[in-house]
């Protein structure tokens, strides 16, 4: 590699990545509240930028979509 070509450090990426699904799974919790439904995080997609062996920059770039399933709340038997 050149001097000057920029590399993907994976434990910054992994650590993005962790905290990303962190508040995925935390934003649940809001729409939950605002919404006064019970909240599913259904999926998350998580890309790196660049990929692994692409010298494209900026470095360590995480891009994240989170995909929810909203249902009304029971009412409890009275």
């Amino acid at each position: 590699m050149a001097p000057t070509q920029v590399v993907p450090d994976p434990a910054a990426q992994e650590a993005g990545r962790r905290a990303l699904y962190a508040m995925a799974a935390d934003e649940c919790a809001a729409l939950s509240e605002i919404f006064k439904s019970d909240c599913h995080l259904t999926s998350v997609q998580i890309v790196a930028f660049p990929p692994l062996g692409s010298n494209a920059q900026p470095a360590n770039i995480l891009n994240a979509t989170a995909n929810y399933e909203l249902r009304p709340m029971r009412q409890q038997a009275r």
